[in-house]
């Protein structure tokens, strides 16, 4: 997985504190190819994160990086009193509107580990 951080989103090596394995799925549309879904910390801030360049072999799968400011102790009020990631208010909305099943779970699992 930080592998793949790496690559598209140019993060990697001493920018990454942790990484936790989340989920695990498979791709039916795609074979069934099996995919892990994790959550990466790390020690970099949203302004460096929007600076790190995309590899041209990349950009068919990531168009850009950005950061969007998540209230974690909204969003953990909202999933505790039962609402859905995808259909809270406490969500940022271009994650509500088109989150992918990676993002929308691991979302979820830092939010709920947020202390």
């Amino acid at each position: 997985m930080e592998r793949e951080l790496a690559e598209e989103t140019g993060v990697g090596g001493h920018d990454v504190r942790s990484t936790r394995v989340v989920g695990f799925g498979r791709w039916i549309e795609r074979g069934a190819k099996p995919e892990f879904f994790g959550v990466s910390y790390l020690s970099i801030s949203s302004r460096e994160l929007a600076d790190r360049y995309v590899k041209i072999s990349e950009r068919l799968y990531t168009g850009r990086v950005r950061a969007l400011p998540v209230d974690f102790p909204a969003l953990k009020r909202s999933l505790l009193a039962g609402a859905s990631i995808a259909h809270s208010s406490s969500c940022p909305e271009d994650i509500r509107n088109s989150g992918s099943v990676p993002l929308l779970v691991g979302l979820r699992f830092a939010v709920l580990e947020w202390e």
